[in-house]
């Protein structure tokens, strides 16, 4: 890394913070620190990235985000000139649109680079244009979002691919001790997922509709990740479906979601759209059975009837026919849960994510500058 270590770099992640990207910024941020980098994570003030870097003992720039975008920029500007970071990563849109403005003023002076954590579903005029201009790179989170990219018109120069990765503790939560306070009692199987709340491109009418197929619905659904101002939007939604509310377990967001996993019977991933999911790869290495939607990211860790099953994102009931076989059948179960732990401890942990990501950036840091 001996192109990092010689002088600041920026990695930019604004927001709230709940988003699974927050959480990778942060992760490779810490791996970066870990590896001997000047590195400092930019975050909104109170948001929930700034309370983990500063439990993990990064080095932040907090900015007020509620502000106009103009004072945004006006102190992160301030900020660059004292600092005169060589990259900069940005992880979601306003800080791409910021990082923008600050490659048109300096150019040269520094890498811009853009990490994109969804499939891009803009037109190509409203979002090629800007991005080939002031970004020299950007990292796709998976291979279903490089494609995306150079679809709508990102040049393939421009673009390197690193999944997701998650950070693994060293020991997982006993199933045994956690079920009944986590899952429910016992004698009910538990399918589970964790996600934020976005009906739509999370697919929460595609679930219901699919576990509407289950006569009387003899399971119990943990749903961990959206906070209390939407519990009420999912009971109805699932009502709506025919799936009574008792059946729901909604803990809310949790920060340790291990104990959670580990109550799971069978985890569910009905997404319309993904870039790399990390709760996908938390579940995998906890050892739970998956049953996820056949969508770009998804089927690039998930193989169907070897680390997983996939379903028709069209057909919702055969979701409910997945999550049926995985749960009538214990040696499917095994079967799949194990090679789903494996492929994810050997090849998406931030040991190897991190390397990886590191190399890419050192790679973009000793790549000669060309005019936009």
């Amino acid at each position: 890394m001996s192109q990092l270590t010689q002088g600041p770099i920026w990695q930019i992640s604004f927001g709230d913070g709940y988003a699974g990207s927050a959480k990778f910024a942060l992760l490779t941020t810490q791996y970066l620190q870990n590896h001997g980098c000047d590195v400092a994570i930019a975050v909104s003030t109170n948001s929930l990235t700034e309370k983990r870097a500063g439990s993990r003992g990064l080095r932040t720039i907090s900015l007020d985000t509620s502000q106009p975008d103009g004072v945004v920029f006006e102190k992160l500007q301030t900020a660059f000139t004292s600092e005169r970071p060589r990259l900069i990563v940005s992880h979601h849109s306003l800080e791409r649109k910021l990082s923008m403005r600050l490659k048109r003023k300096f150019k040269r002076e520094f890498k811009n680079v853009a990490f994109r954590n969804i499939v891009a579903l803009s037109l190509p005029l409203v979002s090629a244009v800007p991005y080939n201009l002031w970004f020299d790179y950007h990292i796709a989170c998976s291979k279903g979002v490089a494609r995306s990219l150079r679809r709508i018109g990102i040049r393939s120069r421009k673009i390197r691919t690193v999944h997701n990765g998650i950070e693994v503790p060293d020991q997982m939560p006993s199933r045994q001790a956690l079920r009944p306070q986590a899952g429910g009692p016992d004698d009910k199987r538990v399918i589970g997922l964790s996600t934020w709340f976005h009906p739509k491109r999370k697919g929460f009418d595609i679930l219901f509709e699919g576990l509407s197929a289950f006569s009387s619905f003899p399971y119990k659904l943990l749903i961990i990740g959206p906070t209390q101002e939407h519990h009420q939007s999912i009971l109805s939604m699932a009502q709506k479906y025919g799936i009574p509310p008792e059946r729901l377990i909604l803990p809310g967001y949790v920060e340790s979601v291990w104990e959670y996993y580990a109550a799971m019977d069978v985890f569910v991933l009905p997404s319309r759209a993904e870039g790399f999911s990390l709760s996908l790869l938390e579940a995998m290495v906890s050892g739970v059975p998956v049953v996820v939607s056949r969508i770009p990211g998804n089927d690039e860790v998930v193989f169907d009837g070897e680390t997983g099953l996939l379903f028709d994102i069209n057909r919702p009931h055969e979701l409910a026919t997945r999550i049926d076989q995985i749960l009538s059948d214990h040696q499917l179960a095994e079967r799949l849960s194990r090679a789903g732990r494996l492929l994810v401890q050997q090849n998406f942990t931030m040991d190897q994510i991190g390397n990886k990501y590191a190399s890419v950036l050192e790679e973009m840091i000793a790549a000669r500058s060309t005019p936009p």
